[in-house]
């Protein structure tokens, strides 16, 4: 016990010995941090930069992909009501409306890190007159998340 408190105050009074060189050498180590961030925030911005032009490239061919999609019968009701993360919250109700569902379009707001939309294309239906709704997710400049949605147009007693 006696050896412990030794050892507090040898290094208690080592630290007031020294306490210009912690001091020091503590200011270092908070110049290096800066270094380390600032680094961090070029390589985010360089990350940045190449997901947006690859986005870019990637357009078109999702594009396509919605052409050749279109060709399938009931391609994305099917593909939706089968995906393993989103078929759970997909009601009976909510069925009747997606059969009618012809196109999904999701992109990235041009400075990706706001957030992104998606645009669900529907063929004229008996439950509302929209023949896209859209879904947006922004985040504002605090990183809190925004949803803006459009409003469904519902044809009289079709509400789901």
């Amino acid at each position: 016990r006696e050896m412990a408190e030794a050892k507090k105050v040898k290094t208690d009074t080592a630290f007031a010995e020294d306490e210009e060189a912690i001091l020091a050498a503590l200011e270092q180590i908070e110049a290096t941090q800066d270094k380390i961030e600032k680094l961090n925030d070029d390589a985010s911005d360089e990350v940045l930069t190449i997901e947006k032009k690859y986005n870019a490239k990637r357009r078109p061919l999702f594009v396509e992909r919605n052409k050749v999609a279109s060709q399938i019968p009931q391609f994305w009701f099917r593909a939706l009501t089968n995906h393993p993360a989103i078929s759970h919250t997909i009601t009976d109700r909510d069925e009747a409306a997606l059969s009618h569902l012809t196109g999904v379009d999701v992109q990235d707001f041009d400075d990706i890190k706001s957030g992104y939309s998606i645009t669900l294309h529907f063929a004229p239906n008996p439950f509302f007159e929209n023949s896209e709704l859209k879904k947006e997710f922004k985040y504002n400049a605090e990183g809190e998340l925004q949803v803006n949605a459009t409003p469904i147009k519902w044809k009289p007693g079709k509400d789901l």
